[in-house]
């Protein structure tokens, strides 16, 4: 069916949301389809793989953490729909929704910790493994960059 939403790909994989209700997962190396999970709804989200996961919102389920390997559900929050993951480090995630930065569990997608940020309006990293971070704010026009140490 009509792909509405920007493939994602990794050094090894290209992820695909479709509306036929599926996140399809292909090898770059050869084009094989390694795996297809199926949502029970059109997916128009582009999906974002940090790590061993892959992200994709799901209408009706919230954000669904797949196993980047087999497809198989990690675990599912509709907390988190709509959120940017951002970062891994270890155990934890870091994602962010509606002014908030959250650190979340990779195991359980349980929100471990989260703080208010009423003047970024969205963020963005250059490498989801220790890449810099970039806090925006269109209002004002400034862009903050974050190293990390």
């Amino acid at each position: 069916d009509r792909i509405a939403a920007q493939p994602f790909a990794t050094h090894l994989m290209i992820y695909v949301a479709s509306e036929d209700q599926s996140l399809y997962a292909y090898e770059r190396s050869t084009g094989r389809q390694r795996w297809r999970y199926f949502a029970e709804d059109p997916l128009n989200t582009t999906p974002v793989a940090i790590g061993d996961l892959v992200f994709i919102d799901v209408p009706e389920k919230g954000l669904v953490a797949l196993d980047t390997i087999n497809g198989n559900p990690r675990w599912t929050s509709k907390d988190l729909a709509g959120a940017k993951p951002l970062h891994m480090r270890g155990e934890y995630l870091y994602m962010f929704l509606n002014r908030t930065m959250m650190i979340i569990s990779r195991t359980d997608g349980l929100t471990i910790s989260e703080f208010n940020m009423p003047k970024v309006d969205d963020v963005f990293m250059d490498n989801a493994k220790d890449g810099n971070m970039y806090l925006m704010n269109s209002t004002i026009g400034r862009i903050m960059k974050l190293t990390p140490r």
